[in-house]
């Protein structure tokens, strides 16, 4: 079947976004792609704020549904269960799509052995350091094609209805690292992805240095369950458990950033990133039983 005959359910999780949602979904809408042949449901997932209220204009144009499990996995599983189609395309409520995103990210299932695409993410613009410094955090085509084993990130990727049907859906017991334990069930049952670089959303990244630190505890967090979930795998892949690994980027970052008479602040950012991701992953050793930092 060719890709401009697939019929696409394009699923959005969506909590408490009252400052992106809009956007998001105006970029969704009018997407250059067949008309009817692709369907938004948007879920949300308890939101708190004017969400539910600004989602009530778009009852015309897009699917809304609630979901009250927390997290974006159980969010977008309710989004997979309610969509037809062949193809299951996911962005976050907090991107914008290019016009031509959905098809230019559709268009990669014309090979058949490919199951499962992601497309390029930057950053919103305008953007400040600390946001171009996430596009290195979310760069989706070392993650697809530098990575061993790869993996595709959520926000902006697409996967085969007959793929989840094999494999099982997200893993709701996860908050981030969702979309790496899918991608490394899909790998192991043996099939291949696509970095689609003209598939571009542009994402609303942290902008501040707290949050860039939080971002990467919530890595180092949840890394450790997927770690501890798929260990044989990833010794199969020749990935072995890498003690104080993410403690020796901290460190080596810091010394890069001092050592240099012009300080590069990326080295900075890394080392703040790569910090959150320490204290993430010690507390994701005495939460998950799995000692691999």
């Amino acid at each position: 079947m060719k890709p401009a005959h697939l019929h696409v359910s394009v699923v959005v999780p969506v909590y408490s976004a009252q400052k992106t949602i809009v956007a998001c979904l105006n970029s969704l809408i009018s997407q250059a792609f067949p008309e009817g042949s692709y369907r938004i449901i948007v879920v949300d997932n308890g939101s708190r704020d004017r969400t539910l209220e600004i989602l009530r204009r778009y009852e015309s144009s897009v699917t809304v549904v609630h979901e009250s499990v927390r997290g974006p996995a159980a969010a977008r599983n309710l989004g997979i269960l309610l969509g037809g189609g062949d193809i299951v395309a996911f962005v976050d409520a907090d991107c914008i799509a290019a016009p031509d995103w959905l098809s230019n990210l559709i268009s990669q299932f014309d090979d058949q052995s490919i199951a499962m695409v992601g497309g390029r993410i930057e950053s919103v613009t305008p953007k400040n350091e600390v946001q171009l410094y996430g596009e290195r955090i979310h760069d989706h085509k070392k993650a697809i094609e530098f990575c061993n084993p790869p993996y595709i990130i959520s926000m902006n990727s697409a996967v085969r209805r007959t793929v989840l049907a094999e494999v099982g859906l997200f893993d709701n017991t996860f908050r981030r690292g969702e979309d790496v334990d899918l991608s490394w069930r899909i790998r192991k049952a043996g099939y291949q992805f696509q970095y689609a670089p003209d598939a571009v959303i542009y994402h609303h990244n942290e902008s501040t240095l707290r949050g860039l630190l939080r971002e990467g505890l919530l890595h180092g967090y949840y890394g450790v369950k997927v770690k501890r979930d798929h260990d044989a795998y990833l010794v199969q892949n020749g990935r072995h458990r890498n003690t104080f690994g993410n403690l020796r980027r901290t460190l080596a970052s810091f010394r890069r950033y001092l050592q240099l008479e012009r300080r590069d602040r990326e080295h900075m950012y890394a080392a703040i990133f790569n910090g959150g991701k320490t204290v993430g992953s010690l507390l994701g050793y005495f939460r998950f039983g799995y000692f691999d930092i």
